[in-house]
């Protein structure tokens, strides 16, 4: 099962309901590449567009790919939403990435790679662009750290107070527990799910605590 059949029907709740991306990556990102406003972004596994629409002014154009149709369409909207007019969206697997969308200053892939051929889109990547920059949730890159000139970000931490509808809202965004996989059973889930927290005696809500990694690299050529 491909991830794009698994995330079906996630799309609106990964947009609402998903956890954002602390501004200190984006701030590192925009340091470590002294980011100006020129050049594009690529942005692998775009989902919703989080990425792509958080650091479009950052770049005169962004290419954002994902496999997923249902997802783009949902970031098509939140762009218009936001005001984002120099995003191109492409309904294109990692692996497939090549020269036909051009060169680029920053790749990112956010919280994706791991749904991808690593070895397959890093070949793609490193044809299409001279810096590489990525934040796949503490997982390796691919494409090293450049000699240790752009090391390992430190993780941040935040804190998250969710009441009963984000929970569930989150869960409903993955692969492992959405309505699709759920059918018929989602009713019971989401009764067990809120007698459950009501004998924790959150009143409804509970904090956690949300440690968020990246990695920054370069191509070698």
């Amino acid at each position: 099962m491909s991830a794009d059949d698994i995330f079906s029907g996630t799309a609106s709740y990964y947009a609402r309901y998903r956890p954002r991306i602390p501004q200190p990556a984006y701030d590192a990102s925009a340091s470590a590449f002294a980011l100006d406003g020129n050049g594009r972004l690529l942005d692998v596994g775009c989902g919703t567009g989080q990425v792509a629409v958080a650091m479009h002014d950052r770049f005169e154009q962004v290419a954002a790919i994902d496999v997923s149709a249902q997802m783009l369409n949902v970031a098509r909207e939140e762009a218009r939403l936001t005001g984002a007019p120099n995003i191109d969206w492409h309904e294109l697997p990692g692996e497939a990435i090549s020269a036909s969308l051009g060169t680029f200053r920053l790749v990112t892939c956010a919280d994706a790679l791991h749904w991808m051929d690593e070895d397959g889109w890093s070949r793609s990547v490193t044809s299409a662009t001279s810096r590489v920059a990525g934040s796949p949730s503490a997982r390796r890159s691919p494409l090293g750290t450049g000699e240790g000139d752009l090391p390992w970000q430190q993780p941040v931490t935040s804190a998250l107070d969710s009441s009963f509808e984000q929970v569930l809202g989150n869960l409903y965004s993955t692969s492992y527990a959405n309505r699709k996989l759920l059918g018929d059973d989602h009713e019971r889930f989401e009764n067990d799910l809120r007698e459950r927290r009501a004998r924790a005696g959150r009143f409804g809500h509970f904090e956690r605590e949300i440690e968020s990694s990246w990695i920054i690299g370069r191509v070698a050529h």
